[in-house]
């Protein structure tokens, strides 16, 4: 319960895992991040205590909506 803090500035990098060999391979915080960050322009930010547990918070950009339109005249 919770992420040490030592390991927070970590989470998101390639490969990164605090599991024993063969358990994870430390790419699925990375993956959410790029997908969130580079195809979205969110953010992602994190919030642990160890003991107690781990919120994500995920933001993401509403998108602009196009009338047929303007679809049209782009």
């Amino acid at each position: 319960m919770g992420i040490a803090r030592e390991h927070l500035d970590r989470i998101f990098e390639p490969g990164f895992t605090t599991q024993e060999f063969g358990s994870g391979s430390g790419t699925g915080l990375m993956v959410v991040r790029q997908i969130t960050q580079e195809m979205f322009g969110g953010a992602i930010k994190v919030n642990s205590e160890v003991g107690r547990g781990t919120t994500f918070e995920v933001t993401l950009p509403i998108p602009v909506q196009r009338t047929p339109r303007e679809r049209r005249q782009a």
